[in-house]
């Protein structure tokens, strides 16, 4: 095989493989924090929910410009997710909470786009269709009334 041919090979595996390596890294790290939480089923998903939610208020408040930096988000949605998780009765430490907004973040930032299927629709030509128009319906014209009309034919 041609020396330049295995080059590019090995360079797109390599560059292939580091995506591949962070987002595994990320998912068994954060598989070792929840279990150290010890938190599980309907409290994990509540806990889910909680986080991204407060990230996507952070973000909400980055885009009108309430918040100015990364960081200044990062503090907004650290700060609401204490507050709602406390509210649900979770407990969860400052730094795997941190860690898991970063990975939330990280996954939101780096999740593949996913379009909309398209679908094409063939009309039949050969159908006709018809549309039967009706004249339209002309008001009657009222007999002209004058003033003095109305005065001489009231009663009273």
């Amino acid at each position: 095989m041609d020396e330049g041919v295995v080059t590019l090979l090995l360079s797109i595996g390599a560059a292939s493989l580091v995506p591949m390596a962070a987002s595994i890294a990320a998912y068994f790290g954060q598989k070792l924090r929840v279990g150290a939480l010890d938190i599980g089923g309907k409290k994990w998903e509540q806990a889910q929910l909680t986080i991204n939610t407060a990230i996507k208020s952070a973000e909400q408040a980055g885009k009108v410009g309430t918040l100015a930096t990364n960081i200044d988000k990062k503090k907004h949605a650290m700060a609401l997710a204490k507050v709602l998780l406390a509210k649900q009765k979770i407990r969860m430490d400052d730094a795997v909470l941190s860690e898991l907004i970063e990975a939330n973040v990280w996954e939101t930032k780096n999740a593949p786009e996913v379009k909309a299927p398209t679908v094409e629709i063939e009309v039949d030509k050969a159908v006709e269709t018809k549309v039967e128009v009706k004249p339209e319906v002309m008001p009657q014209p009222s007999p002209e009334i004058k003033v003095g009309d109305v005065i001489e034919n009231a009663q009273g």
